[in-house]
C-alpha cells in the first residue's frame, strides 16, 4: 500500500509539473504572439513572467530557499554575516562580476568552508536552474558536476546563494598555473578534461537546460583528476544565465547574441538562429581551445 501510495504521489506531481510546463509554453507563445517578435531568452521580464508561472519557489524548492524581509548585509572581510539561522564569517573575495561577488566563508556552526555568491539585484533564477538540474538527474555522480545551492537567500534588494567551495579554483586559473610551472599543459590532462567537459554538457541536455555562458572561468577543479575516482573533478558554475528548454515550444531557436565575444558560435557570430547543441558543443571547443592557449 505505501508503494502504491508513493507512486501515486510521484505520478500526480509528475502531472502537476506538466500542467505548469504547459501554461509557461503558453505564456511565452503568447509574448511571441502579442509582440510579434523572437523571445529573447534572458529577458528579465519573461524570466520573471516564467517563474511567476511555475510558482516558483514550489514548496519542493522552498526547503532551501528563503525570503527575508531585510537589505543585504555589508560583507566585510574578516567580519561576519547573519542569513536567516546561519552565521558566516567572511575570509576573501573569490570573484567578482558586473552583478555578483563570490565570498569565501566558514559556516560559523560546523566550520564548513563555503562560497557565498551575492548578487543585487536579487536573481531566482540562477537558484531556479540549480535546482532544475539536480533534481532532473537521477545519477548523483553526474550532479557533482553541476553548482549545487546549499541554501539561498532572498532578501529586499538582492540575493545570497549558498555554494560548495573549490580549494583548487576556476579551471582557468589552474591551468595558468601548470603553464606558469611546466610551460605547457599535458596533453593526457587536456584529454582528461575534455572528456569531463563532453561528458557536462551531455548530461546538460539530457537536462533541456542550456548553460548560456559556458568558459573556463565557470568551470572549478572540485577534485584532483584521477582515474580511479568515478566522481567529475570538474564543476560548472555560474547559472544565471541558464535557459529551460522545457519551458519553450518544441524546435525554439534564439537569436540573441551573447555579450563573451571569444565564445559566441558561428550562429551567433553570422545573425542566425541558435539552440542548445550549437552553443554548448561550441562553447566547450572555445574553453578547450583557450586552455591549451592561456
Amino acid at each position: 500500500d505505501d508503494i502504491r501510495e508513493t507512486e501515486s504521489d510521484s505520478q500526480a506531481c509528475k502531472n502537476k509539473l506538466s500542467r505548469v510546463q504547459g501554461n509557461c509554453l503558453a505564456e511565452v507563445s503568447k509574448i511571441q504572439l502579442d509582440e510579434h517578435k523572437v523571445v529573447d531568452p534572458f529577458d528579465h521580464t519573461l524570466i520573471q513572467q516564467l517563474l511567476t508561472t511555475l510558482g516558483f519557489p514550489n514548496a519542493e524548492s522552498g526547503k532551501c530557499c528563503v525570503n527575508l524581509n531585510v537589505q543585504v548585509p555589508q560583507f566585510k572581510i574578516g567580519g561576519t554575516v547573519i542569513l536567516g539561522k546561519e552565521k558566516f564569517k567572511i575570509e576573501n573575495v573569490l570573484g567578482e562580476g558586473s552583478y555578483a561577488k563570490v565570498f569565501k566563508a566558514t559556516d560559523v556552526e560546523t566550520q564548513r568552508t563555503v562560497a557565498l555568491k551575492v548578487q543585487k539585484p536579487s536573481w531566482e533564477w540562477e537558484f531556479y536552474i540549480c535546482h532544475q538540474i539536480q533534481s532532473r538527474l537521477s545519477d548523483s555522480v553526474s550532479a557533482m558536476a553541476f553548482m549545487d545551492v546549499h541554501m539561498a537567500y532572498m532578501l529586499k534588494n538582492g540575493s545570497v546563494l549558498v555554494t560548495d567551495y573549490s580549494h583548487y579554483g576556476s579551471l582557468l586559473s589552474v591551468i595558468v598555473k601548470l603553464r606558469q610551472q611546466w610551460q605547457s599543459v599535458p596533453e593526457s590532462l587536456m584529454l582528461y578534461w575534455m572528456v569531463e567537459l563532453l561528458s557536462i554538457v551531455e548530461k546538460l541536455q539530457e537536462c533541456r537546460i542550456i548553460h548560456g555562458d559556458i568558459k573556463p572561468d565557470n568551470f572549478v577543479l572540485r577534485t584532483l583528476p584521477s582515474f580511479e575516482s568515478k566522481e567529475p573533478s570538474l564543476q560548472l558554475i555560474d547559472m544565471g544565465r541558464g535557459i529551460d528548454m522545457t519551458l519553450f515550444p518544441e524546435g525554439t531557436t534564439f537569436n540573441t547574441v551573447v555579450t563573451t565575444k571569444d565564445f559566441q558560435c558561428i550562429e551567433m557570430q553570422t545573425k542566425r538562429p541558435w539552440t542548445y547543441q550549437v552553443l554548448q558543443t561550441t562553447s566547450v571547443g572555445a574553453v578547450l581551445f583557450c586552455s591549451s592557449e592561456c
